[in-house]
């Protein structure tokens, strides 16, 4: 008989000085304790259940079954008994290699294991990535938690606190444009029922105008202005002449005065017009508007406070001829004098 040996990881091997019948008998007296008893695949446990039958045969009958001994089993009963472990072996190494073909096949648990295995080294390096990426994410995710919560805490009740007081200030000033608004409403209508007066007085003094001595300085401003209209001088009609006056005298008085010094000192032929027409005008509004001279005559020392000199003067000498008597409302200078010195 050949020798076979069994694929198990609990075997010892026996002592090579041992005859082959001892050392057959050795492996097959080895027992797996229970922990290894758990491991056995099925194959194992079936050669380990053969090798326990084998014990109860006497081994150095069937060694020595060709020496002289008297033989302790009838020939049928080995006949018998090599049939039997011929068809035990032939099934297990069928078995044997339908394992190893399973095993080594191309399709085998081998391949498919080195394929798993691979498949598995992908997996953990696509899991390692994304648990990096997760990290990553997580670092992320607590700086942007940290920073609302900060915003939480610190920022936004101070942007609410500020914001409640914007809203409260724009309130405040809604409340004062209304209120302005009506200030505004009423002048409106003060201003309209003035202006309605004021058209009305306009129009009685047209009236009065054409028929009543007291009105002869308005008439000679209505007269120079008619006489002369390429000097813009005001208004040429009793109505525009009234109403330039009484809507706005003080605008009325201070360009007059800024045409007669322009004219005077540019020496121009119309300097005297003007110089009329200023007098006047100086007559009707003194009154009312409460205009006052600026003093001075001939002989008088330079005040700039009062007077400016024409061309090249000596500001240190005295005044030799007044040009143009300059005027003041209420302490204020609005048109200086213009002398010249010597």
């Amino acid at each position: 008989m050949g020798s076979f040996s069994m694929p198990t990881s609990w075997l010892n091997t026996p002592n090579p000085q041992l005859a082959p019948a001892e050392q057959i008998r050795s492996l097959l007296e080895q027992k797996p304790n229970s922990e290894q008893q758990e491991d056995l695949s099925e194959l194992e446990k079936e050669l380990y259940h053969f090798a326990q039958n084998l014990l109860k045969l006497n081994l150095e009958d069937i060694i020595d079954m060709g020496k002289d001994k008297k033989d302790k089993l009838t020939l049928k009963e080995l006949r018998k008994m090599v049939v039997e472990m011929q068809k035990a072996v032939k099934t297990l190494q069928g078995r044997v290699e339908n394992l190893e073909n399973e095993l080594e096949g191309p399709e085998g648990l081998r391949e498919k294991y080195t394929k798993l295995e691979k498949e598995k080294g992908a997996v953990d390096k696509e899991l390692g990535e994304k648990r990096e990426a997760l990290g990553k994410k997580e670092k992320e995710l607590g700086e942007k938690n940290a920073a609302i919560e900060d915003l939480q805490k610190n920022k936004i009740p101070g942007l609410q606190s500020e914001l409640g007081t914007e809203r409260q200030k724009v309130e405040n000033l809604d409340k004062k444009l209304e209120g302005l608004e009506q200030e505004k409403a009423k002048l409106e209508t003060n201003a309209q029922q003035k202006e309605e007066e004021l058209e009305g007085r306009i129009t009685n003094l047209e009236t009065q105008m054409a028929t009543l001595k007291g009105f002869e300085p308005y008439q000679e401003l209505l007269k120079l202005a008619q006489e002369h209209p390429n000097l813009g001088l005001v208004a040429n009609t009793p109505g525009d002449l009234l109403n330039e006056i009484y809507k706005a005298p003080k605008n009325l008085m201070k360009k007059v005065a800024e045409n007669t010094l322009k004219s005077i000192k540019e020496k121009t032929a119309d300097a005297p017009i003007w110089m009329d027409y200023f007098e006047r005008l100086f007559a009707i509004l003194q009154d009312l508007l409460g205009l006052q001279r600026l003093a001075i005559k001939e002989g008088d020392g330079y005040n700039p406070a009062k007077c400016e000199i024409l061309g090249k003067g000596n500001k240190q000498g005295k005044v030799c001829k007044v040009l143009f008597q300059g005027y003041q409302i209420g302490g204020t200078t609005v048109a200086y004098s213009l002398v010249e010195t010597q």
